[in-house]
């Protein structure tokens, strides 16, 4: 039969057919063919239709599990070996390729199976270990089919059974292909198998517990693939580093120590061996792909090998909190840093030679500044300066490090990082100077580099690297002073200052590129070593000054040089030497020069284009001005007479139309001014002296002003200036006096000052043959004029002509193209503004918009001069309601104001404009200062003259006041106060009667919109105008509506006597009612801020409102006086949290005035009857009712039926206070008045679903309350009204207060409770139907609901059957809904069909297994499992019959994580109803079960391998004592989920040994390595029998499954095993053995776990005391002494491991007479006196805290061993963090001490030592903080509760409450009413030590107060803790003390 035809299978059949011949050349062929025909390459994408695909199932179809190939492969003869290859090749060939496509699997697992038979893998390891090269190829070809096949599944199987242990392994590794391929992917050599094998184990694909077998176990072969990397291919390598990172390192699961492991120092190093693979193409370089590898895991700290370091602080070395624990990922070696690692890696690394290197280099060093002091002297790198490439990138690399930045975040406290407050002590002085001033490049080398005979490259490059050794000393850190030690640590290592000084000379004296660069350098040096190390550039002899002469040069020059942007930098170098200096003479004048250095900075501050000169100038010139005579009056001022400099630029050629020459403005203003600075210095005092002569001012300007004007007429009679000059200074002197003038509010001084310049620049005085030049001058004088005096006359410009040629001339300079020249275009534009200034001729609005456009064309910084140079008269930049667009950035707020006119100041949109340039970005406060005072001088004009400006003039500066607010922060009071205080018109106006009605509204918006009723400072400012205004009230002569602007800012006691005056003495009104109104507001707006009204103004009020009945504001006067006659919340209102230090002293105050009596005067009649009720007449009322005995006359008045026409929201407050007065005294209501009260009970029902009103809600809803039980025999009648009130109310409405109703009343009126539950149900059905998701409003009341339904006694099925729908299928995730079907369920019977249908809806819902997955992100998922596990609970105890079905428990599983949770222990007892209801065993289902939610497990042996094993060993040492085997659904439901459920953990052992015990040594390794074992021998120390009998029959079937097992470590296992059975004691006959103490299965648990994880420093320690016994001593604790005191390296680990078994093996009474047998506690207490080790003292914490939960203990360590004495000498000088700890010591202590007995045998002493200790406590400054404050007056108040009173208590107590008082200052630090946290489970265990909630405020102040209570004598803080009691919400105590005190209200 012919095999195939073509040379190819067309079916399986024929493949089937060839393979059965039993010539061996023709199989050999046929196999030969079958490969080649089933092979595809690596890369190729098959589809499910390929011809290969359907081959393969054809033959497998034909031939199933490959069985023709298997026998070939069994009858071929070892030789054979071509045959045997063709063999193993087809099988790998065929499982990779029924691999790709899910539906092929099937056909291969049957293959994949018969591989892993131990026949085949021994015969696979022959190959593997043989010298045959093509089965080695082969058969590792093979094992990675089968590891790659259906997407690892038999992946484990593979890692277990692969050969690992042939010697012959790491030859693989060399094992290469000759002859290179195009892909080595696709046709691999036996390396690239091998690793490509190695790698499917922690590919992506992989599980976490596969991946980390592989890398515990198989570690070295893994990093082996490493050392030869760098020569692999391209391919290989990008292949082997991206399933590292995204198997390894992108596993978060993987522990971190095993990737570290792996990736150490000689895996580093090896990979960084392919750095120099850098000879592929562009897209193919091995280099780039290890670097960004690299960069990966080394530059990231917290990820990666790089861990997060301390900065420059050394490692704190602190000892192991549990050494015996497995170290997690954040466990590093010890050592002097945190990155070893990285810092040996740094040292191979050739950063200089390679820039990727480099880049990692920096990189590591950046996120590792630990590192950088150690690289240094690792890195060996060459600094010595020479001319030489190497050195060249050595110094560049130097710099490169330097450069880094400072790690400011370690300086911080960690736990105030975010307050910026810094480590009490800085970092080690050696690591700071290594990290800025580095001994690799010291003083001799820096000096040497400098040096003449350098080459300038090296000098340059030297200097940089000096720079930023410089930049960095000084970068963003301050450590005090750590400044000044660095600083003279890091001069000895720097040059001499002469050096850098003898540098800078020599680069300035030659030119030339080269130079330049070097004398910028230079120059930086120079100002790094002024500003950052002074005291060594002052001990050199250099007048800094010098460094002018070659400062200023020209435009023209540095265009020239090309050294532009050099000369810039040298410029800024300059400067800054010159501010950093204090030896700058700026008046001295060098060398040849005819002006001073002054001069020379403003010369270049006028010339400079470059902004940050600019700048830096005009900041160097405002530092040194002011600490001379002329500037020390006022800092500011220096700004004005700068910004006044001409900036006009002009060629040197430039004449006026009238032939004058036009020289340079800066030149001659400058020289001017400098010839005046000079004088002026010289004779100050005479300058002033004549100042004072000119006017009377309280502030002048500078003296320096007088020089100018002097100097001005001195010139001008002399002839010594010329026309040019003159205008120049004409134009500076107008600017500058204009800005002078907006600096004083007087503003005389400037006046008069302007008249004597505008008398000597007269026509007399000026140049007759230069009249143009002449008439500009006058216009300057002119316009300052104006400026001085605007507003002061309504001018009206008049109509202007233009001329003709002025046009033309316009024309013509508009079709001109600008120059292309920059100089030449400012030129240009400069002579138009020329022109502007010297034309002789009025222009309009529309010339100087053309003129604008043009010179924004030519030069736009020229804009500037130009907005100067128009006359302000003429109001010419106005364009409309704005200023032209092209102007706004130049145009300032004081010379857009100047040029506005009254009529344009009406104008809003002009003021939001000048508001909006007055509020530029970047205003300081004396900016806007200016601002003010320049309105304030035209406001005081308008005045003068009774313009109708004044109210726009106020309403601007209120515009501008407001928006300033932001930008100033703090500084804007101060500008309120400028306003306010010291403004003359503002003042003039406040106090002025009569104003127009515009301007005195104008003025209420200024006040109202800047002044705060509530704000002290704020009335403090105006509080002299107030007093004005109300004697002005008083004898009534004041304007009333002006008077209410100024009023509300009196004093409370000065607005309560001024309202009754004006009560009593004006004539009633509207203005009148108005006025008491406005005085009533501010009453009630600072009640809380100021005192309470006084008592006696009262009677005064009284007598007002008899004389003025029908003035209803004086109620509103009244109350507040009233109301401070009477608690605090005393109608029970209450409030939640911490109330304020305000709210507090008003409460006190109130209290005690709570007896006093109020006037006769009042009565309650009266104002019931009273014919308008408003605010204040209900708040009298109800403090009437409260404070009088006033039932007969409310009697009276509610049988009138007057009620019934009094609004419904003041009269249900009325009725409350009432109701609540009447049942606080224990009265009932009189038959009279029941009809009333039923007619009022049907309003209350009304309104308590009133939707408008909250506070009419609550006050119904709480009547209702109240009157329901005073009407006892109406109670049906009034129940009746209650369903019908629910009947009226819409579905989609449920008023909460209604609810509140319902859970108060249930058990007195059942049928409304069903009402509003049938009414609810219909609401919540539609809201869960309508709405995915709740909001606030929703879930008040689906809360409300459940407590409702939870009071209820049975509900209605068919009401309620519908949550059974929508919930499950739309609520599902929602927690409230959830809950309220749970507690629907537990109130209502249903059909077993329904129940079915809501679980089968449940279960099956797509989203089940997220909503229930604990690994959810969202807070919100813990409390919704909990609810729906609990839900699933009820459902299933419902009808177990038929809820117990297969169906409903599967999807149950994934959901079951095996922890001791209360959810977990829910869904146990639903699989044991199961097992009961169908009496079958759960046991086959939870062979698929896996801890993990997303995994599955084959059988109950990799269920055990999926627990965590860290987890496992938790649970080993914190055993729950409290579990037993039956069902504990119901209690302990804040049991922690981070311990396994010991009986599941037992049951699912005896299961693992039963149906699949380990097979092999490894799987037996893993089994052990879980640490389920030690849960085992743990449990045999548990307080229940029957734990104990199924932990000792799972260890009794582990002995006998060990028993022939193949595995290394049996021996030991079953020795500790032994000494377990040898120290059971024999049980008694028909009883179940006695525990062992806990102590012993602790420590076999320990040593068991040390065989298996050798390397733990425990293993030899507990190995050698095992062996040493043939049996343990169970009555002792077990290496006590030897570990405590040890004396070997180890010392402090093994104590440390000893008090951690002494803590974990205190749980009851048995444990601790093994524990006092040595005097255990004694000698802990040695140790714990004697160390100041935090960590040791705190591991003896969780010994005694267990120690003090067993009553027996406690007993025994107080009458015997003195613990409490002990105790009190340990907290006289208690730490802070220490506190919470020796607390809950304390509170065990009185909880579990049996106080009789002890009372008895220490005469009461126990109970002051108990109070001494609390002392020593609240002494401590963390006694303050709310958490431990909570937790002293827990202890505190079981102390007060004991039999016996303590004397010392009312002390304790005092103490207590002025910590309290301290907490109180800042109420925010308290909890909410409901705290985030459980309360504190008592008593306090070692799991428990460190948790500390704080209790909410309210339960502190209540205990507090019961701790008053319990003294036999009343103390004043009974007091101050009863007011506090009635701030918080209704409690008991509260309750009680509310009613209490309104019977002592009552007479």
């Amino acid at each position: 039969m012919s095999t195939a035809k073509g040379n190819a299978y067309a079916s399986g059949e024929q493949v089937k057919a060839a393979l059965r011949s039993q010539d061996v050349d023709v199989l050999t062929k046929a196999l030969v063919l079958l490969r080649n025909q089933l092979s595809f390459g690596v890369h190729e994408v098959l589809a499910p239709q390929d011809r290969r695909l359907i081959l393969v199932q054809q033959w497998l179809t034909a031939s199933p599990a490959a069985q023709d190939v298997f026998s070939l492969w069994e009858t071929a003869e070892p030789r054979q070996t071509a045959f045997i290859s063709l063999v193993i090749s087809i099988l790998a060939t065929t499982l990779s390729l029924l691999t790709i496509h899910y539906p092929n699997h099937s056909f291969g697992h049957p293959i994949v199976k018969k591989l892993l038979e131990p026949t085949y893998t021994r015969v696979l390891k022959g190959y593997i270990g043989g010298a045959n090269h093509d089965l080695i190829l082969n058969s590792l070809k093979l094992y990675n089919s089968i590891s790659n096949f259906a997407s690892g599944r038999e992946r484990r199987a593979v890692l277990e059974v692969f050969p690992w242990e042939l010697k012959s392994l790491p030859k693989l590794m060399n094992m290469r292909r000759k002859n290179k391929v195009d892909d080595p992917l696709d046709k691999p050599d036996i390396r690239t198998l091998y690793i490509l094998l190695m790698l499917s184990f922690i590919e992506t694909g992989s599980s976490t517990s596969t991946k980390a077998l592989f890398l515990e176990q198989r570690r070295d072969a893994f990093t082996s693939l490493f050392k030869g990397l760098h020569q692999d291919p391209y391919v290989v390598i990008r292949r082997v580093l991206e399933a590292c990172w995204s198997g390894m390192w992108g596993d978060s699961k993987l522990k971190r120590t095993l990737k570290i492991a792996i990736f150490n120092e000689v895996t580093l190093t090896q990979l960084c061996k392919i750095y120099d693979r850098v000879e592929e193409g562009d897209d193919d370089v091995p280099a780039d792909v290890v670097h960004h590898f690299l960069l990966a895991i080394c530059t990231h700290p917290g990820s990666g090998v790089c861990f997060k370091d301390h900065g420059w602080y050394p490692r704190e070395i602190a000892e192991d909190q549990r050494p015996f624990i497995e170290k997690d990922e954040t466990t590093v070696t010890k050592g002097k840093v945190y990155n070893k690692i990285l810092g040996n890696v740094l040292k191979n690394l050739k950063a200089n030679e390679d820039l990727r290197q480099q880049e990692l280099v920096i990189k590591i060093l950046e996120a590792c500044p630990e590192l950088v002091a150690s690289y240094w002297t690792g890195a060996g790198l060459t600094l010595e300066p020479r001319l030489s490439t190497r050195w060249f990138t050595n110094i560049a690399l130097f710099g490169s490090i330097i450069s880094l930045p400072v790690p400011v975040s370690s300086f911080l406290l960690a736990e105030k990082e975010s307050s910026g407050i810094y480590q009490p002590n800085p970092p080690p002085l050696s690591n700071v100077i290594e990290n800025i001033f580095p001994t690799s490049l010291g003083k001799g080398f820096l000096t040497k580099a400098l040096q003449p005979n350098s080459r300038s490259l090296v000098q340059h490059s030297s200097a940089l690297a000096l720079c930023k050794c410089l930049v960095k000393s000084r970068r963003g850190w301050v450590m005090g002073e750590a400044h000044t030690r660095l600083g003279k640590r890091g001069s000895k290592r720097i040059p001499e200052f002469q050096v850098i000084l003898a540098f800078s000379q020599r680069t300035n004296a030659d030119a030339g590129i080269k130079k330049e660069l070097l004398a910028e350098s230079s120059h930086r040096l120079l100002w790094l070593y002024h500003r950052f190390l002074p005291e060594l550039a002052s001990e050199a002899r250099f007048d800094v000054g010098k460094l002018l002469t070659h400062f200023v040069t020209t435009p023209e020059d540095i265009e020239a040089s090309g050294t532009a942007h050099l000369d810039t930098l040298k410029q800024l170098h300059i400067l800054g030497i010159l501010e950093a200096s204090d030896q700058f003479a700026w008046t001295a004048k060098y060398g040849a020069a005819k002006h001073s250095s002054l001069y020379i900075l403003l010369r270049m501050f006028i010339d400079t284009p470059v902004p940050v000169v600019h700048s830096t100038l005009s900041r160097l010139i405002q530092h040194l001005l002011p600490n001379s005579i002329l500037f020390q009056h006022s800092t500011d001022e220096v700004e004005l007479w700068l910004v006044s400099l001409p900036t006009t630029k002009r060629s040197p050629s430039a004449e006026a139309p009238d032939g004058t020459p036009l020289t340079d403005e800066g030149e001659g203003v400058l020289v001017f001014l400098d010839e005046c600075i000079q004088r002026c210095l010289k004779t100050p005092y005479r300058y002033i002296e004549e100042m004072k002569k000119v006017a009377f001012s309280h502030s002048y300007p500078s003296p320096l002003l007088m020089t100018v004007k002097e100097q001005l007429a001195a010139k001008l009679g002399a002839k010594t200036l010329t026309a040019s000059d003159t205008l120049s200074l004409a134009t500076f002197i107008r600017k500058l006096v204009f800005r002078l003038h907006t600096t004083d509010l007087d503003g005389s001084f400037i006046r008069c000052y302007v008249e004597q310049i505008d008398s000597i620049l007269s026509d007399a005085h000026l140049f007759p043959d230069f009249v143009l030049v002449t008439g500009a001058i006058r216009r300057e004088v002119e316009i300052m004029q104006y400026c001085t005096r605007h507003l002061s006359d309504e001018i009206v410009p008049p109509p202007v002509t233009v001329a003709k040629d002025v046009r033309e001339f316009l024309t013509a300079v508009e079709k001109l193209e600008p120059p292309a020249a920059d100089v030449a275009r400012a030129i240009s534009a400069f002579e138009l503004v020329d022109w502007l200034r010297l034309i002789d001729e009025s222009l309009r609005s529309s010339e100087i918009m053309r003129l604008i456009l043009i010179v924004n064309r030519y030069h736009e910084p020229a804009l500037k001069e130009l907005i100067w140079a128009t006359n302000p008269k003429a109001n010419l930049l106005w364009d409309g309601p704005t200023p032209v667009e092209e102007i706004q950035r130049y145009a300032t707020f004081d010379w857009l104001f100047v040029s506005s006119s009254a009529e344009q100041l009406a104008d809003k949109t002009r003021r939001s404009v000048l508001v909006e340039a007055a509020v530029a970005p970047g205003v300081t406060l004396a900016s806007m200062k200016r601002v003010v005072c320049q309105i304030e001088h035209s406001l005081n004009a308008a005045l003068v003259t009774k313009s109708s400006s004044v109210a726009h003039l106020l309403d601007l500066i209120n515009d501008i006041v407001v928006r300033s607010s932001e930008a100033l922060g703090a500084d804007h009071f101060a500008l309120k106060e400028y306003v306010f205080v010291h403004s003359p018109s503002i003042r003039s106006l406040s106090i002025t009667q009569a104003l127009f009605v515009d301007v005195r509204e104008a003025l209420r918006r200024l006040v109202h919109s800047n002044l705060r009723l509530t704000d002290r400072e704020d009335r403090r400012l105006v509080t002299e105008t107030a007093l004005n205004w109300k004697h002005e009230v008083e004898s009534d002569s004041a304007d009333l509506e002006h008077a209410s602007i100024w009023i509300p800012f009196l004093s409370i006691d000065a607005l309560l006597d001024l309202s009754v005056t004006v009560g009593e003495t004006a004539v009633a009104g509207h203005a009148t009612s108005r006025f008491l109104s406005t005085m009533v507001d501010a009453i009630r707006a600072r009640v809380l801020q100021d005192e309470l009204v006084k008592i006696s103004f009262t009677n005064q009020l009284m007598r007002l409102r008899s004389k003025l009945p029908d003035m209803s504001v004086i109620d509103d006067v009244l109350a507040p006086t009233l109301a401070a006659m009477q608690p605090m919340f005393v109608d029970g209102r209450g409030r939640a949290g911490c109330a304020g230090p305000e709210v507090l002293k008003c409460a006190e105050t109130q209290w005690n005035l709570r007896l006093r009596q109020l006037p006769g005067e009042l009565q309650l009649l009266a104002f019931l009857e009273q014919k308008t009720w408003t605010t204040g007449t209900v708040d009298i009322i109800r403090a009437l009712l409260y404070k009088t005995d006033s039932a007969a006359s409310f009697s009276t008045w509610l049988q009138t039926g007057n009620y019934r026409e009094r609004p419904y929201p003041l009269l249900v407050r009325v009725l409350r206070a009432h109701l609540d007065s009447t049942s606080c005294l224990g009265r009932s209501l009189p038959d009279a008045e029941h009809r009333h009260w039923v007619h009022n009970f049907r309003n209350f029902s009304a309104w308590c679903a009133d939707t408008e009103g909250e506070d009419v809600r609550h006050h119904a809803a709480s009547c209702l309350i109240l009157l329901f039980p005073l009407l006892a025999n109406l109670r049906a009648e009034l129940s009746a009204v209650l369903v019908d009130s629910v009947a009226t109310l819409p579905v989609t409405s449920l008023p909460v207060d209604l609810l509140k109703v319902g859970r108060a009343l249930g058990s007195e009126c059942p049928s409304f409770v069903d009402a509003l539950v049938e009414h609810g149900a219909q609401w919540a059905v539609r809201r869960f139907s309508d709405y995915d998701s709740f909001d606030s409003y929703s879930e008040s009341r689906v809360e409300g609901l459940i407590e409702l339904i939870e009071s209820a006694s049975s509900l209605k099925p068919h009401i309620i059957e519908p949550f059974l729908t929508v919930i499950p299928q739309k609520q599902l995730s929602n927690p409230l809904a959830v809950k309220l079907l749970n507690a629907v369920l537990l109130k209502t019977q249903f059909k077993p069909l329904i129940i079915n249908r809501a679980l089968q809806t449940i279960v099956q819902h797509h989203r089940f297994t997220k909503i229930c997955s604990v690994t959810s992100v969202d807070e919100s998922y813990p409390a919704l499992r909990d609810r729906l596990v609990q839900l699933l609970h009820i459902l299933f105890h419902l009808h177990p019959s038929n809820t117990c079905q297969i169906t409903h428990i599967l999807p149950l599983l994934p959901i079951y994580y095996g922890t001791i949770s209360i959810s977990d222990r829910r869904l146990l007892s639903i699989f044991r109803l199961f097992e009961s209801q169908r009496k079958t065993s759960i046991a086959v289902l939870f062979e698929k079960w896996d801890a993990s939610p997303d995994g599955t497990s084959n059988n109950s042996l990799e269920a055990i391998r999926s627990l965590d094993s860290n987890m496992l060993h938790r649970t080993c040492l914190q055993f729950p004592k409290w579990r037993v085997v039956e069902d504990q659904s119901a209690e302990y439901e804040d049991a922690p989920s981070t311990l396994y459920d010991p009986i599941f953990v037992i049951l699912l052992f005896v299961q693992m040994l039963a149906d699949s015990p380990p097979t092999s040594a490894f799987a037996w390794i893993e089994l052990f390595r879980t640490n389920i074992v030690g849960v085992l021998i743990r449990a045999l120390s548990a307080k229940d029998d029957h734990v104990r009998e199924l932990g000792l029959c799972a260890i009794a079937g582990l002995w006998t499954s060990l028993e022939g097992v193949d595995l290394q470590e049996r021996l030991p296992v079953q020795h500790i095993l032994a000494l377990l059975r040898n120290a059971i004691p024999p049980p008694a006959p028909n009883e179940p053995f006695k525990r062992l103490p806990t102590f012993t299965t602790l420590l076999l648990s320990h040593a068991l776990r040390s065989i298996f994880y050798p390397y733990q420093f425990m293993y030899p320690i507990t190995a050698r005391f095992l062996l040493q016994r043939p049996e343990i001593d169970t009555s002792d604790v077990p290496m006590l002494f030897g570990l405590l005191y040890s004396s070997s390296d180890e010392w402090r680990r093994e104590r440390t491991w000893m008090i951690h078994l002494l803590s974990d093996g205190l749980v009851g009474s048995d444990d601790w007479k093994v524990f006092k047998r040595r005097h255990t506690w004694d000698l802990l207490a040695s140790i714990f006196q004697s160390s100041p080790d935090r960590a040791l003292r705190r591991s003896i914490f969780e010994v005694l805290v267990n120690l003090t939960c067993i009553p027996q203990a406690v007993s025994s360590l107080v009458l015997k061993s003195g613990l409490l004495p002990w105790i009190e000498m340990q907290v006289m000088h208690v730490c802070d963090d220490e506190t919470v700890l020796w607390l809950k010591v304390l509170e065990n202590v009185i909880i579990t001490l049996d106080a009789q007995k002890v009372e008895a045998n220490t005469n009461g002493q126990w109970r002051y030592v108990l109070g001494r200790c609390l002392s020593h406590i609240l002494r401590c400054p963390s006694s303050a903080n709310p958490s431990v404050l909570s937790l002293t007056v827990r202890v505190l108040l079981r102390l007060s509760l004991l039999q016996s009173p303590l004397p010392e208590m009312r002390d304790l107590l005092e103490k207590a409450f002025s910590r309290l008082q301290e907490t109180e200052k800042s109420p925010e630090s308290w909890p909410d009413s409901k705290p985030s946290k459980a309360p504190l489970r008592v008593p306090h265990v070692k799991g428990t030590l460190s948790e500390c909630p704080a209790d909410e405020w309210g339960q502190v102040v209540e205990s507090l107060w019961r701790i008053s209570m319990s003294l036999s004598e009343k103390t004043v803080l009974w007091d101050r803790l009863s007011c506090r009691l009635l701030l918080t919400e209704n409690g008991d105590a509260a309750s009680w003390v509310r009613a209490e005190a309104v019977k002592n209200l009552s007479p």
